[in-house]
């Protein structure tokens, strides 16, 4: 019997030429992503990995992570 595998694939975009940048499979056992390196980093990046206990922790801290990181400096909320 199959069983249901989650999975994601992130690209650089929608076109023909689009490169595939991240693939994620979560399945019983754990989850396992690739990511993809160029030839700045020699096929090699950092990746931090943050598990969570919930949905709600998990997107209560990429929010966090979205507003530190893409807020502009000096910019009043």
């Amino acid at each position: 019997m199959l069983e249901v595998v989650a999975f994601d694939i992130e690209t650089t975009g929608f076109d023909v030429t689009a490169e595939v940048t991240v693939v994620g499979f979560a399945v019983p056992l754990g989850c396992r992503v690739f990511v993809r390196g160029d030839a700045e980093t020699d096929g090699e990046t950092d990746v931090l990995v943050v598990a969570f206990n919930g949905e709600a922790e998990a997107y209560c801290a990429k929010s966090e992570f979205t507003v530190k990181s893409l807020t502009p400096t000096g910019y009043d909320q």
